[in-house]
C-alpha cells in the first residue's frame, strides 16, 4: 500500500510534466540488474527507470523528470521521483548548467527510509562534474523488539534492541570519456563521498564508475567505493537503455541521465541497556 502511493506520487509528477512540454519529448526507458555491494547498500536489486526531457520548458530551459524503481532482496522495495532544468551557459552550447530535486524511498525490514536529494551539474560532451546532496527525512529511529537478557546472578540483566540508521551526506563526481564513438564508449567518473549520523562514526571515501557500451543499447558498469567504515566493495551491472523520440538538434549531454546514489542506505546498530 505504501509503495502504491509512491507511484501515485510519481504518476501525478509525470502529468504536471507533460502538461508543461510543448513539443514531444525525449523518453529514456532503462532497466537492469545490480549485483555486489557498494558503499553501506548490500542487497543485490533489480531496477526499472524512466528519463524524460522536453524540448522546451521556460525560456531556453529543459526540463527534465527522472522516475525510479527498484526491487531489492529480502523483499525491501525501493522509489525515487525527481525533475530539474537544465539550460546552456554559452552561445556555442558546449556546456549547460542543471540542477534538480528528488525524493527516495525505501523499505527495510525496520524503517520506510526516506530522502530528499539536491543534484546539482555541469555537464558537456566530454567532460561532466557533479554534485549530489542527501538529507533524511525521517529523523526518527525504530527499534526492533528487546531482546532481554537475564541469565546473571544477583539479579542483574541487560536488554538489546537493533536499530537502523540513516545519514546526511554529499558525493562529487569528475567524469569523462575515455572511448566516445558511434555506439560504442567508455565513461568514467570518480570522486569523493562522506555521509554522517551523529550515533555512529561518519564515513568518508572515494568511488570509481566505470560504464562500457559495446552495442547500441546494451551497458555494462562497475561501481567501487573504498572508504575507513565498510572499506573496498564493487557492484556491477548490466542495463538495457531504450530511447524514444527525436533527439534535439543540440548537444547530446542535455539528455544525459542524472548520476547519483539512489538507493538510500542504513547501518543496523545494537543498543543496549543493562542495570549494572
Amino acid at each position: 500500500m505504501r509503495i502504491k502511493k509512491k507511484f501515485n506520487l510519481i504518476l501525478a509528477t509525470l502529468s504536471i510534466f507533460l502538461l508543461h512540454s510543448e513539443e514531444s519529448p525525449v523518453i529514456k526507458v532503462e532497466g537492469g540488474y545490480r549485483v555486489g555491494e557498494f558503499i553501506g547498500l548490500k542487497q543485490n536489486y533489480d531496477m526499472i527507470r524512466m528519463f524524460i526531457v522536453t524540448p522546451k520548458f521556460i525560456g531556453k530551459s529543459k526540463l527534465f523528470v527522472d522516475l525510479n524503481g527498484y526491487k531489492l532482496e529480502e523483499n525491501d522495495l525501493a522509489v525515487g521521483v525527481g525533475a530539474g532544468i537544465r539550460l546552456f551557459t554559452n552561445k556555442n552550447k558546449t556546456r549547460l548548467f542543471g540542477c534538480g530535486l528528488f525524493y527516495d524511498y525505501r523499505t527495510t525490514c525496520l524503517n520506510d527510509v526516506k530522502q530528499i536529494g539536491v543534484v546539482l551539474e555541469s555537464l558537456g560532451e566530454r567532460v561532466d562534474y557533479r554534485l549530489n546532496i542527501y538529507i533524511p527525512v525521517n529523523e526518527k529511529v525504530k527499534l526492533s523488539r528487546q531482546n532481554i537478557f537475564d541469565n546473571y546472578t544477583g539479579g542483574y540483566h541487560a536488554t538489546c534492541q537493533h536499530e537502523e540508521l540513516s545519514f546526511t551526506g554529499a558525493n562529487f563526481t569528475f567524469g569523462f570519456y575515455i572511448l566516445q564513438k558511434y555506439f560504442q564508449s567508455f565513461y568514467c567518473a570518480v570522486g569523493p563521498y562522506y555521509y554522517f549520523n551523529n550515533k555512529t562514526n561518519s564515513i568518508f571515501g572515494n568511488q570509481i564508475l566505470l560504464k562500457l557500451n559495446c552495442l547500441k543499447n546494451l551497458y555494462f558498469e562497475i561501481n567501487v567505493s573504498n572508504d575507513c567504515i565498510y572499506k573496498t566493495h564493487a557492484q556491477c551491472g548490466v542495463t538495457l537503455s531504450f530511447p524514444f523520440g527525436k533527439l534535439f538538434n543540440e548537444n547530446k549531454a542535455i539528455t544525459k541521465s542524472v548520476l547519483r546514489n539512489g538507493v538510500p542506505f542504513t547501518k543496523n546498530c545494537n543498543r543496549w541497556t543493562w542495570n549494572w
